[in-house]
Formats: structure tokens, sequence, C-alpha cells
């Protein structure tokens, strides 16, 4: 077999066979400790196991020959041979897909995110999670010479991580485990530091953050000020004046309904409202929250309501009690929405199918990417307290199930009515005959 491509598309049961190889490529990565290497020719990068092949061990950037036999996606070298200086590949700059699916296993990638986390583990080697553009992506980075302390000072840093990365998968199997990739030989360039000083970051509006600006940028830090009207976990509802906004991912954590903050962090498209992602946040204040806005059931659907605070009036369609909070289904006019209550103690008094009810909580579009033009379609409102549910007016005594039983009563009087004329029709009948 003489390319990479064709040793990398065996089957695992065809590589066991031990097949012959004879390869030339240019050596991408060293690893000294497991005498072993990575070699990539025109078509593809593969790892290479150099425990019993003799003679000088290649450095990164050599041109070998490789002969040996195949195993499962490698080679078992016998003999490698330096033929001089080659030239090293350019880095890839990999898709989202190629970087969950391990297609570029063993190649020279560069990747872009920033480091949400980041854990020194003491044996040369350091997990990194690493939120790109379109996901979160764990790295198992070795990078020689690094300590404990340089590490911390990277953590929501922009960065550019560059080596030989290597698919994380089960070695018997060869199943990819995805969005995990080791990086081996790794370089760490670091575009952006974390803000030092919040305010030091260029502030823009809510609103214009849904603007075109021909400078956007996936890693391009804004900062926005407003007040928080819900928390759920680590995520936020804010409101600027009355326009909505979500940040996700929020640090430090501890902060309330009602706080004044000032955050910074990374527009991201996809949502109803704005969206900022890895938000670092200083709070500024408290204050009462703003009044919510009443809507009519024919404006309840609409991208400008979400994150912001409203008040929906309509009839409790069901209820329900789950481990972590209410549920209430909710008819208004044509629509019917969910309103969810974060607490599992009793509602006191319970609450009455077919009850008129006025509910007031943060509006939360389900879908909707208005970057797509979707429409906002189903919705979430989210309760803060029992105290946002108002009962405007009870249930009709007059339910169906009494309607029906009525219904049957009557029936039965009817028909007993009718027996009884009948016989008394009889009755008389006999009497005149």
């Amino acid at each position: 077999m003489r390319s990479a491509i064709a040793i990398r598309r065996l089957s695992i049961e065809a590589a066991q066979r031990a097949l012959p190889v004879h390869l030339e490529g240019v050596t991408t990565c060293v690893l000294t400790q497991l005498h072993a290497l990575v070699i990539q020719d025109a078509t593809a990068a593969v790892y290479v196991l150099n425990k019993q092949a003799g003679g000088e061990f290649p450095e990164v950037g050599d041109r070998v020959e490789v002969e040996g036999v195949t195993g499962p996606d490698i080679i078992n070298a016998n003999q490698i041979k330096r033929l001089g200086a080659g030239r090293l590949p350019e880095f890839e700059r990999p898709s989202w897909d190629q970087l969950i699916n391990g297609s570029l296993d063993c190649r020279l990638v560069e990747v872009r995110g920033v480091i949400e986390s980041l854990l020194h583990r003491g044996n040369g080697w350091s997990r990194v999670s690493l939120r790109t553009k379109d996901g979160t992506l764990r790295v198992e980075l070795r990078r020689a010479g690094i300590q404990p302390e340089s590490l911390a000072g990277l953590q929501d840093a922009v960065v550019r991580l560059r080596g030989c990365m290597f698919a994380d998968r089960d070695v018997g199997t060869l199943r990819v485990k995805p969005a995990q990739v080791r990086m081996h030989s790794a370089q760490v360039i670091v575009e952006e530091p974390a803000p030092a000083d919040l305010s030091a970051v260029p502030q823009k509006s809510a609103a214009s953050l849904m603007q075109y600006d021909p400078e956007s940028d996936a890693f391009k830090r804004v900062r926005i000020t407003g007040q928080i009207v819900f928390v759920r976990g680590n995520n936020c509802f804010v409101m600027e004046n009355r326009q909505g906004l979500r940040l996700l991912d929020v640090r430090p954590a501890g902060l309330a309904a009602g706080d004044l903050i000032e955050a910074v962090g990374f527009p991201q498209w996809g949502y109803a409202s704005p969206c900022l992602r890895n938000v670092l946040t200083r709070k500024t204040g408290h204050a009462a929250l703003p009044a919510p806005e009443k809507l009519p059931s024919e404006e309840l659907i609409g991208a400008r309501h979400d994150a912001t605070l409203v008040t929906v009036e309509g009839v409790l369609a069901s209820a329900r009690r789950t481990p972590v909070g209410h549920v209430f289904e909710i008819q208004s006019g044509s629509w019917r929405f969910l309103a969810r209550l974060a607490s599992t103690n009793p509602i006191s008094p319970p609450l009455r199918l077919g009850s008129r009810l006025a509910l007031t909580g943060v509006y939360c579009a389900q879908s909707g990417n208005t970057a797509l033009g979707e429409d906002v379609a189903p919705i979430d409102l989210l309760l803060q307290s029992a105290a946002d549910i108002r009962v405007l007016a009870a249930p009709s005594w007059w339910t169906l199930r009494r309607l029906l039983a009525l219904a049957a009563v009557l029936g039965l009087l009817l028909v007993a009515a009718l027996l009884w004329g009948t016989q008394l029709r009889r009755q008389v009948e006999q009497r005149t005959v």
C-alpha cells in the first residue's frame, strides 16, 4: 500500500491482516514517549508506530520513507528512512462537521475559539473547553513546557489552537467520540486576552446587536447595560429600556432579577432576541422590575416580545407538577402556550381548570430564528413566583361533565314520562271498551 488514504480506508478486519506498506511523506508530529510519529502525504495523514524500526528517530519536518505492515488505522513500521528536509503542509481550518466526525484525524489544524474552562492535569496535558462559533469542543491539549499558572491566564481568552489533531475514539471499534479531540505539539496563539476592565470594551445597545455591522465578528466582544428580569441556571434575560436580550453562560453566579448590570460577551445569532454568549458581568445596582406590557391574544406571537416582561390573560386548560416545578397550559384566544413556575411547592389555593387567569412573566420564544426569517411559536412564559398568577374569574359551574349528567337525567325523566303516558293511555282504552 503506497498512499495514506488507502490505509485509512481499510476496515478493521482488513487492516488486521498486516498488509505490506511502503509510504513516503512528511513527518508532522513526533510522539517520542510512544515511539510513534505521524506522516502525511498528498492524500491523508497516518499514525506510525515505530517500536520495532531501527535508525535515528525522525524530527518534525523530515521527509521519510516507511516500510511496514498495516494495523487497525495505523502502520506498524519495520523500517523508517530519513530522506531529507520536507515541507510541512499548511494548517487546515476545519468545519464544525470535520471537528466532530474525526475526518481530519492526524492532520495539522488550527481552531479558533474562546477558552471557557481549562484544567491542568499535571502530566503534560491540559483539558480545554473551547467555544467555537458553531459549538463547544473538548480538547486534550499537549503543550510542552506549559505551567499551571500560565494556563490560568488563558480562561476567557480568544485563541487559536494549532497542532496535530487526533480524534478521540474507542481503540477497539474506532468509534469516534463527537466533539472530543486531542492535540499534540500544540501552539496557543492568544488573539485577545480576557478583558481586565469591562468598561473598556466598546458599548452597544441591545437593539443594535441585530443590525447590520460590516465589522461584525463572532469573537469580537461587546458591552451592554441593562436590568435582569429573569435568571434560569447560568442564563439571564435582560431588558434595556423595552428591548429584551438573552445572556448565555453568565459569570459570576449569584445574580438575581432586578439587578442592574454591565455585561460583556460575544454576539450570537439564532434567537428571537439579541443574544450574548460567554458573558462576564458586573453588578452596578438593583431596582424594581419594569412594568410588564399587557399582551392581547391577537398580539401574542411576535419576536419583539422575546426576553421582556409581559402580562397575558387566558384560560387554564391543564396543569401538572414536574420534578422541577409547575407547568400550566393556557388558552389565549386562538393560541396555546405554556407558563412555567420553577417551584415544586403546592399552589395555594389550588387553581381550577377553566379559570381565567392573568399571568405575568418573561416571554421566552422556543423557536423563531429571526436571522432566518422564522416566526416565533410556540412560547413559554417564565414566572418568578406564584404571586405572578392572578385569578380573574372562576370556572363556570356548568362544566361539560355536569351538562352531560343533567342531559342524562333529563333523558331518563323523558323516557319515564313517555312510558307512564303510554301505560295511562292503555288503561283508559281498556276501561272504555
